[in-house]
């Protein structure tokens, strides 16, 4: 779902109006677009984020709790503006927000940090005190083992089938985990604001949290947007330097590493040729060997490493979209499935200033799952290490992601590797 359509572009525009009228973000003056995400997880509880939107910036910015069997907590937040003005902006006016719309985005971003969330227990939640929103439940979070969903290039106008899917399985998942191309949005807020409000709809970002990475879409004025609206880990010295979108976090037994492959300047898409291409820079692969350093250091027996970026890093196929009517099928097809796997290879090969290679530090440091999305098509390797792939050590006769609420889901054989040295790119 959300494939790229011919006529997104006017959809997009459509959404947004007129260049000349204002971005209204709210239905009316009451809280929406709530979302969660995890903030720091402890031995016995976690930190999570609440986030939501609101027209004025004058609301309570707290948060009404509590998990079953305890006592109702009020925690207190703030509420901040859209990130202000690019005078380097492509138009001849500055725009008030860094969002495509009519000068200023009419709307706040309300953040509170829930602490000590117990594991194990659901909690109940309402945000804001004037006219608040509804009474929403969040998932507790994964102490040790988690289930995820993994979503790439999710959209908005075509991921409603996907969202639906989703919400109708919450309860069954820990974390919901997005490879970038959320929305689509290019920078419109309005496409933003419609995201937000189909996955509340559906009870997904109100009900577990969110790992996010960005993808080509959110990079629209330094992803000034992606930034206002998704909120990942505490706001250390390094998590700022380094952009606010390369960051470690654990969820229950998953290490998560999110990559920016499109936060090096200059770095090109399809059409440019692989020697161009330079994914990270040096003070990014240096934090990400350290990371690297630092999980496998303190990792305990039955936690995975996972990294996540909007890119693949292996790539046989790519599909077309509405390309496929300007170039004509075949070609096209052949076209991107070259061009995606020259990008891939490129990704991997890319070296540090210590001349390894991206695919040399997750073989070192037992990265085991590396997820990617951006060409619209999915394939699934085995372990594999330069090309060369992991021999299974047997086989599993029947996976149930789902327990039995869900046939359909239900994976008849597949083949066991047990501890893999090399990692699965998904």
């Amino acid at each position: 779902d959300g494939k790229t359509t011919k006529n997104d572009a006017n959809i997009v525009l459509k959404a947004s109006g007129s260049f000349l009228e204002p971005c209204n973000c709210c239905k009316g003056d009451g809280p929406e677009q709530v979302a969660i995400f995890m903030a720091d997880v402890g031995e016995f509880a976690a930190a999570v984020w609440v986030t939501w939107v609101q027209r004025k910036s004058d609301h309570p910015a707290i948060v009404k709790w509590s998990a079953e069997g305890l006592a109702e907590t009020t925690s207190n937040g703030a509420s901040e503006a859209p990130t202000q003005g690019y005078a380097a902006a492509p138009l001849p006016f500055t725009w008030a927000s860094c969002t495509l719309c009519g000068g200023i985005y009419h709307g706040f971003f309300y953040r509170v940090r829930l602490e000590n969330v117990p594991y194990g227990v659901p909690v109940s939640y309402s945000v804001g005190d004037d006219g608040p929103s509804a009474t929403f439940t969040l998932r507790s979070p994964a102490s040790s083992s988690s289930r995820v969903v993994v979503v790439g290039d999710g959209g908005t106008r075509g991921g409603d089938t996907t969202y639906s899917k989703l919400g109708s399985l919450v309860g069954h998942y820990d974390a919901l985990v997005s490879l970038g191309d959320f929305s689509y949005s290019n920078g419109f807020a309005q496409v933003y604001d419609d995201f937000f409000r189909l996955m509340q709809k559906h009870g997904v970002t109100t009900s577990v949290p969110s790992i996010v990475t960005p993808g080509n879409h959110e990079n629209v004025y330094a992803f000034a947007a992606y930034l206002d609206r998704f909120l990942m880990v505490p706001s250390s010295l390094e998590y700022q330097r380094l952009g606010r979108s390369f960051y470690h976090q654990r969820n229950g037994n998953v290490h998560w590493i999110s990559l920016n492959f499109e936060n090096a300047s200059g770095f090109p898409d399809w059409y440019v040729p692989p020697e161009h291409y330079s994914p990270l820079s040096e003070q990014e692969f240096a934090w990400l060997e350290d990371t690297l350093v630092g999980i496998r250091e303190n990792k305990k027996a039955g936690e995975w490493i996972a990294v996540i970026a909007h890119r693949p890093l292996y790539c046989t196929v790519a599909t077309c979209g509405f390309l496929a009517q300007v170039f004509g099928k075949e070609d096209c097809a052949n076209y991107r499935t070259t061009a995606c796997n020259q990008t891939a290879t490129a990704l991997r090969n890319s070296k540090n200033a210590a001349g390894k290679t991206m695919e040399e530090l997750f073989l070192e440091y037992r990265v085991d799952l590396v997820f990617g999305a951006h060409v619209h098509a999915y394939e699934r390797s085995f372990p594999t290490f330069q090309g060369n792939i992991e021999q299974a050590h047997g086989d599993v006769a029947e996976i149930r992601p789902f327990g039995d609420t869900d046939p359909e889901l239900v994976v008849k054989s597949a083949p066991l590797f047990l501890d893999p040295k090399y990692p699965t790119y998904i």
